[in-house]
Parts: C-alpha cells; structure tokens; sequence
C-alpha cells in the first residue's frame, strides 16, 4: 500500500516580524492539491504567508513546508513553483518575450526551450500580440499578465499568486479565471490571495481566510459558513406593512433587533433557522403580504466579515 501524498503546504505555528510590527502570527494551516483561496483584507498577512512559502522570506518562527520540503533557500523546490507577487519591479527596457524567458534562463531552462516557453506562456495569458512591446509601455492589466505568465511559463507543479486580477479589466479577468481552472484541472495546485471576495467564489470553495496574522477559518465554503450561525442575521422583509410586522415579532427571544429603511423591515436575529422556518406561517395567520425578503448576510462577505470581526 503506497503512503497518504504529504499536503502541497504545511505550515506549524508560522511567525515572522518586522520589528515590532507582527506580520504572521502562530499560523497554523494545512493546503491541499487543487485551488485555494487565501482571503483576508489589506495588511491581513497574506502577501507575508506566500513570500514565506515561496521561499522568499525565512519565518521568525515556527515551520513550513512546500511539497514535503522547506522553502527557503531552495532551488531545487523554487523551480517545481510559480510565483506571482503582488509588487512588480520590472525592467522597463525589456520586451515582454525577454522578461520571461530571462526568469526561465535563470532557473536552467537552455535558450531554445526558454524562448518556446516565454511565448507559450505569454500567448496562453493572452499577450502573444505584445511580446515585443518594451515593458515601460505596457499597461498596469498587461503587466499583471506578463507576471503570471512568467509564473506559468516552467509549469510549475503549485502556483502562488498574490492578488492576480488586480489592474485586469473584465474580460481578463474571466479569461485569467478560466486559465487558472484549467490549470487546476490538469493537476496543479494554486493558491490564490485576494480581498475581493466574489473573485475567490468563482475560483474555489476552498477558502483559509486570514486577519491580523491570523488564520480566522479555513475549510469548504459550506463548512465555514455554518459557522455563521453563532452570530446574529440581518434579513430585511419588505412589504406594505412593516410596522404592524415588527409589532408581531419585537417579543421573539430570536429577535435581537429590529429598524426602517426606505420603508423596510430590518430584522436582526439570532436563530435565522427558527426564523426563516416560522415567518411563513406567521404572515399567513396574520394575512401579512410579503412583497421581498433578502439577506445581505447570505454571501460569502458576510462570512467573512464576521469571522474576521466578530
């Protein structure tokens, strides 16, 4: 019988600091092959958690590891990964085509191979049409592809990329969406950062979401939104006759608080379980028309928001 396959990362009470400031803390998180969201606001940690992971940077504590191995100082690992940072610093005399295949040239690519990868890699991002445009002149969207597809160019077997779509009009991101799929598809596993949570729901379900350096949940999308339930739901009943409803419901143990806006209930409510199951029967005995019902707390934002906040 083979052995269980090692996580792709495995990270045990990661740390690292900049002084005094903490930029992880006691990060404990496990990812698995396929595609990962890694959430988490501005200045949650995200961008220290794969420079980490990249080997770019060395934790201040704790460990980590890449496909079985430590990251840091690693060359042999560095070239099974792609990596796209948040940040670029490129040369701006470059073309698009010598940018990547320089990148591949220093991991060992030979000349012929690295010149057939950088235009593979540029046409599958959709930049075939620039590669000899000189990067000074390329747009902030054309030099975010130009960076994944350096990231893609040696077919890596993880890829980490760091706020990818960010500066990408619509159409590219969709395409990007699509190509990091089909990358999933063909067995590579990708962990993607970003703040924009309806872009990690077209991705993936599978989220770790991150606050403060810390690691606030991880898990399914389903799993982790079971966990709203601990905290209180905002449902708003619209009809034309809010205020005879809010009578009917301000004595529910359930009903933590209710308000108006443009002549809406706002109903807040600790059970959204028990709610939901007797608000039917309620409107029926009283003959209450409903004209709308929604739940700004249905979507992942609000998941996310309490779990980071609450």
């Amino acid at each position: 019988m083979s052995s269980p396959r090692p996580p792709v990362i495995r990270a045990e009470r990661l740390s690292r600091w900049y002084g005094d400031v903490i930029g992880l803390n006691d990060v404990t998180a496990v990812v698995s092959e396929g595609i990962t969201g890694l959430v988490g606001p501005n200045g949650a940690g995200k961008s220290t958690f794969l420079r980490i992971v990249s080997g770019e940077l060395h934790p201040s504590g704790g460990s980590v590891t890449v496909l079985g191995e430590v990251p840091f100082a690693n060359p042999r690992l560095h070239r099974r990964m792609g990596y796209c940072p948040e940040g670029d610093r490129f040369f701006d005399d470059l073309r698009a085509e010598d940018f990547v295949r320089h990148l591949l040239r220093l991991s060992g690519w030979p000349r012929p191979e690295a010149r057939r990868r950088a235009r593979e890699a540029l046409a599958e991002v959709g930049m075939d049409h620039a590669r000899d445009t000189r990067l000074r002149a390329c747009s902030k969207g054309m030099r975010q592809r130009i960076k994944i597809a350096q990231a893609l160019a040696a077919d890596p077997e993880i890829l980490l990329l760091d706020e990818p779509l960010t500066g990408l009009d619509p159409v590219a991101r969709h395409e990007t969406i699509e190509l990091l799929r089909r990358r999933a598809e063909r067995g590579i596993s990708i962990l993607v950062s970003s703040h924009v949570l309806h872009e990690v729901e077209s991705l993936t379900t599978r989220i770790l979401l991150i606050n403060r350096g810390r690691i606030a949940a991880t898990g399914e999308m389903e799993e982790i939104r079971d966990l709203i339930d601990r905290h209180p739901r905002r449902i708003r009943l619209e009809g034309p006759e809010p205020r005879r409803l809010a009578s009917l419901l301000v004595d529910r143990e359930d009903v933590r608080s209710l308000g108006f806006s443009d002549g809406a209930l706002l109903v807040e409510t600790t059970d959204p379980e028990a709610f939901y199951g007797d608000l039917p029967g309620l409107l029926v005995r009283h003959g209450i028309p409903l004209t709308g019902l929604s739940s700004p707390d249905d979507r992942l934002q609000a998941v996310f928001d309490y779990l980071v906040n609450g």
